[in-house]
């Protein structure tokens, strides 16, 4: 249990409950042990009423919170990006919770958009990463491959040296978003490349971020990009407002007003009030307490 503990509290995640099903696993031995002991003391029939009492205490106090059914936020928010890209799109995201991770169930397994190549391009700072991405996508790493051996000669020093100087370390965050940009530039020879808003502007950082549905198109020119008028399917979670749901109804918003803010730009506002309309029904319907309305529009 103590070293589950101190292992999990090294952490600061989110998701960090399974971090601790080792301690919460010595904690069921020992209260199976407990439960046993109550048995040989005060006999079969006490302990089964104990056991069914903590049973009915747990669930009383976690199954409201616990439960999820539901939610279909992080599905609905995937699929809508992932069915909006471009033909072909190659999508850079960070948003591990919300789109990244299940996009990798909803390509797998139900075949969704399979033209389309989801990256966390956190994760190419793994070695084991990016040799899993050379064997599956080598049309990605083929044009990188020179940067791609140089950041893992810089990564492999890292590894074996535990106090890296700033210089060296410089070295390898420079190696790092040279490797990206240039499996980048690559693709964008080949397909649409797009990224959500919270992508590193170090990233292909002489390209235009287009706004285009619930994330931004890469363009080498100014060119307009028109897109059509689109009604996503969002299913709020009914009476449940967390961080987690206040995060998915704001990147809804904020999509739509950096499309309305593109639109009104390009001369067009129309447009650019209809985008508007829409952000605000993205409402959390979060309160203050004197009753006023969280999401009003200016």
């Amino acid at each position: 249990i103590l070293a589950g503990v101190i292992y999990a509290g090294q952490f600061a995640i989110k998701e960090i409950e399974p971090f601790y099903l080792t301690a919460i696993f010595g904690m069921g031995t020992c209260a199976a042990a407990g439960m046993l002991w109550l048995r040989r003391t005060i006999g079969r029939t006490a302990t089964l009423s104990v056991g069914l009492l903590m049973v009915a205490t747990t669930l009383a106090m976690n199954v409201s919170w616990s439960n999820e059914r539901g939610n279909t936020l992080a599905e609905d928010y995937s699929r809508n990006v992932i069915e909006t890209l471009p033909r072909n799109a190659f999508l850079l995201s960070t948003r591990w919770d919300y789109l990244v991770s299940p996009s990798y169930y909803l390509q797998e397994v139900e075949q969704l958009r399979p033209d389309v190549t989801v990256l966390n391009p956190n994760l190419l700072r793994s070695a084991a990463y990016l040799e899993y991405l050379q064997k599956r996508h080598p049309e990605l790493t083929g044009p990188a491959s020179k940067e791609i051996e140089q950041y893992l000669q810089l990564g492999e020093r890292a590894g074996r040296v535990d106090n890296l100087s700033y210089q060296e370390a410089l070295q390898s965050q420079r190696a790092f978003y040279r490797m990206v940009n240039a499996i980048v530039e690559g693709a964008m020879r080949r397909r649409p490349v797009c990224v959500t808003l919270e992508v590193d502007t170090l990233i292909a950082p002489r390209r235009q971020r287009v706004p285009y549905y619930l994330a931004f198109v890469l363009r080498s020119d100014t060119a307009y990009l028109p897109q059509r008028d689109i009604r996503y399917n969002f299913r709020p979670w009914v009476g449940r407002v967390d961080a987690d749901v206040m995060n998915i109804h704001e990147m809804y918003t904020v999509s739509l007003l950096f499309r309305a803010n593109y639109e009104a730009l390009r001369g067009h506002p129309d447009l650019a009030d209809s985008y508007i309309s829409y952000a605000l029904t993205f409402d959390p319907n979060i309160r203050d307490p004197k009753g006023q309305v969280g999401l009003t529009r200016a």
